[in-house]
């Protein structure tokens, strides 16, 4: 007999590939199809998320945790945030799939900054351009709570971009700042053309600059480093490079692989 959970979860999962077809926001797109059908095909030559208990780590708004949920079989996703984001989840579900509630093998809930996030109990953790958000003197705390809370053998998937040494690394898009302007520039001036920019409103402005003054500055190196010594395997990895060039002066004053290197995606095992 189909239990009431089985029958919404499947009825929402019809629901999440009947959707696909439609029109969405292309940032809602990406988020509930896009990216969890990246980290499915990275996943896919050990097992992919059928049948597994995932973490999605800064999960925001729950939008690609909840994807995993209802369009990869996953038996559990689990979404953590520092930000109290998670609980707009059910909305957002509710406007773009018509769901009435969360999907049962979808838990969201907001965290401390370094809280621990489970203790062997997880196949695969997720982040997509969160780590570059983590406190320095957090870092290697998170990335040994997220090497702990995978079953030995278990798989991380972490992507980072944009690398804040590389042209957009600023995250400041928003102000059309995507050639180092970080890196040639004062802090003061940049802060200021945030304050300056008549369509963000107080609260933007102060989020913004709150992101961009808390980016820690990894590099690819850097990271593969630090999750080694967490206790990960590299199994894959990929580093995305602009067609940028950096002046002689940036060259001068920084690692022509920092520079140049936008994105690093990095597959790990837990050992």
């Amino acid at each position: 007999m189909v239990t009431l959970t089985e029958f919404a979860s499947s009825a929402a999962t019809r629901a999440y590939r009947d959707r696909e077809a439609g029109s969405l926001d292309p940032e809602m797109r990406a988020k509930l199809y896009g990216l969890p059908q990246i980290m499915a095909d990275w996943l896919a030559p050990h097992g992919g998320f059928e049948g597994r208990r995932v973490l999605d780590f800064g999960c925001g708004f729950g939008e690609t945790a909840a994807g995993i949920a209802l369009g990869h079989g996953a038996a559990e996703v689990r979404g953590v945030d520092i930000q109290p984001k998670p609980q707009r989840c059910a909305g957002i579900l509710r406007e773009t799939l018509g769901l009435e509630t969360l999907p049962g093998n979808l838990k969201l809930r907001q965290i401390e900054p370094g809280e621990a996030v489970g203790r062997d109990d997880l196949d695969i953790v997720v982040s997509w351009s969160t780590v570059e958000h983590v406190a320095r003197g957090l870092l290697d705390g998170v990335l040994g709570s997220l090497h702990a809370a995978l079953k030995p053998g278990g798989l991380a998937f972490i992507q980072i971009s944009p690398l804040y040494f590389s042209p957009e690394g600023s995250h400041l898009w928003a102000l059309g700042y995507r050639g180092w302007e970080h890196l040639t520039r004062q802090t003061s001036e940049m802060l200021d053309a945030i304050e300056a920019a008549p369509w963000l409103d107080d609260g933007r402005k102060a989020r913004m600059t709150r992101m961009f003054l808390t980016l820690n500055r990894l590099t690819a190196e850097e990271l593969v480093d630090r999750v080694g010594k967490a206790g990960f395997s590299v199994l894959r990895e990929q580093r995305d490079r602009t067609d940028l060039v950096p002046s002689p002066a940036l060259i001068q004053a920084y690692a022509l692989e920092a520079l140049t290197t936008g994105q690093v995606v990095l597959l790990l095992r837990r050992d």
